[in-house]
């Protein structure tokens, strides 16, 4: 058996033994949870007890708070592994006012939970002042009244960074800026955002409180997966968005997630700059957009958006069944050049204000992509479809020219070049009479061959074909 501080219970307490009074004490100390009373606090709604809290984890690191108001003059911190924790609903920290933070974890490894914490710039703010906020956990939290319920702040000295935090069954009640914040101090680097912080069954509830022009929940900056499971937000009709991403923010996920607003605000907003945006299975209840991305479309969704449900950016499929298949179409009536980027699978065209030349973008910048063009008009105004000039590169070497109403050509990319997959021409109006034109395909019978006999009926048919007598649906 090692010292008396480290003796197991059982070696302690033995049956028909004298027991050890140090070393039980010891037992005991090693696991005691300190009384914040014990240092002073009275819980009356009266004194501050700030000073008094702080005092307990500075000594014992695990604090418990029972029943009671706890009036908060001097922010209460909490360090690295210390344990703030109340009973619930009944453990009420009041902050003085909402200039300063009701509860502040300056360090790692911390654990609040349990309480109700009422006023305050922010209920818990997470700031890596002393050492980094890694692995905290804050549960069971209901932040009444604050001006942010719970803010993530990356700091800006130190090194220190806030990582790997989780955030569970927590209800943000009348914000009045912004419910859920993820920031950086001015002046912090990339790596000072808060990363991979994970929030699961968090609701920002406005109930009438006015946001200001704030949001339920603000990625203003932050990186890197943070992540919210099953969370709301439930905002005033003044709010800015129900979710917001704001620009430098990239790679964050957001899963089954409700949002709510009388008002034709965002459900959520991705701001420029923003990127990599994961949404999954988004419940849209606020009368604006499901998804106002201003992005450029860096954000891929699952069952989210409106009226598209899903919006996959570069994906493959092994295999897929598709009982409805809809095509990106663009209508083109100008005349000179215009430049296609093959965003759209169909482009029709117009040639009634003049001919029209189609260009193609370079083809190793749309590898795979397939482009159909179609000239829509009756017009004598051909369109003409061809690589751009700077670089060359025509479809199967060709200037390819649409010069009858409904001509069409399909065309792919494989990198190199533009391959022409179908090239389509109107049925005939008219029977088969062609004034003025003659056929002069002549062979041998009694030598010919079957390739002769081949030969000569194609050529016909291209005579008939390019005078539009016979369709050809490709060519």
């Amino acid at each position: 058996m090692g010292s008396d501080d480290m003796a197991a219970i059982d070696d302690i307490l033995v049956n028909g033994a004298n027991v050890s009074k140090l070393a039980l004490r010891r037992y005991l100390a090693g696991r005691e949870i300190a009384s914040a009373h014990d240092h002073g606090a009275v819980g009356d709604g009266v004194v501050d007890d700030g000073p008094a809290i702080n005092a307990a984890l500075a000594a014992a690191g695990a604090v418990m708070l029972p029943a009671g108001t706890w009036r908060i003059a001097t922010p209460v911190e909490v360090p690295s592994g210390g344990s703030l924790l109340g009973v619930g609903y009944a453990t009420a920290l009041i902050g003085d006012g909402m200039s300063a933070p009701v509860v502040t974890v300056v360090g790692r490894d911390a654990v609040v939970r349990g309480l109700r914490v009422v006023n305050g710039s922010a209920a818990i703010k997470l700031s890596p002042r002393d050492d980094h906020n890694w692995h905290c956990r804050v549960e069971e939290i209901f932040c009444e009244d604050n001006n942010i319920g719970i803010f993530l702040d990356g700091h800006s000295t130190g090194g220190y960074r806030c990582y790997w935090n989780h955030f569970q069954s927590i209800l943000v009640l009348r914000p009045r800026q912004h419910g859920i914040l993820l920031d950086k101090t001015a002046g912090g680097t990339d790596d000072d955002t808060p990363n991979a912080n994970k929030f699961r069954d968090v609701n920002v509830f406005s109930n009438g409180q006015p946001l200001s022009g704030g949001h339920g929940i603000y990625l203003k900056q932050a990186n890197f997966m943070n992540s919210f499971v099953d969370c709301e937000a439930n905002v005033h009709t003044d709010a800015g968005a129900c979710v917001r991403v704001g620009d430098n923010t990239q790679t964050n996920a957001f899963v089954n997630l409700y949002t709510e607003s009388q008002a034709e605000i965002a459900n959520v907003q991705l701001d420029p700059g923003s990127s990599d945006t994961r949404i999954v299975n988004l419940f849209a209840a606020s009368a604006g957009p499901a998804i106002h991305d201003l992005s450029g479309g860096s954000y891929d969704a699952l069952g989210a958006g409106w009226p598209d449900r899903s919006t996959l950016r570069r994906t493959r499929l092994r295999e897929a069944v598709v009982e409805r298949l809809e095509y990106q179409v663009a209508f083109v009536e100008t005349s000179g050049v215009v430049v296609i980027d093959a965003s759209k699978t169909f482009y029709v065209v117009s040639g009634w204000l003049g001919a029209t030349d189609i260009e193609l973008p370079h083809p190793n910048d749309a590898a795979g992509a397939v482009v159909t063009v179609k000239k829509s008009d009756s017009s004598a105004n051909p369109v003409r479809v061809k690589g751009q000039d700077i670089h060359g590169l025509h479809p199967d070497g060709n200037i390819v020219s649409l010069t009858a109403q409904y001509d069409h050509l399909t065309v792919v990319s494989h990198g190199g070049g533009w391959s022409i997959v179908t090239k389509g021409f109107p049925t005939p109006l008219a029977g088969w009479t062609t004034p003025g034109a003659s056929f002069t395909r002549e062979f041998n019978a009694d030598i010919a061959s079957f390739e002769d006999v081949r030969g000569a009926l194609n050529a016909l048919l291209l005579d008939l074909k390019t005078l539009r007598v016979l369709a050809d649906p490709v060519s």
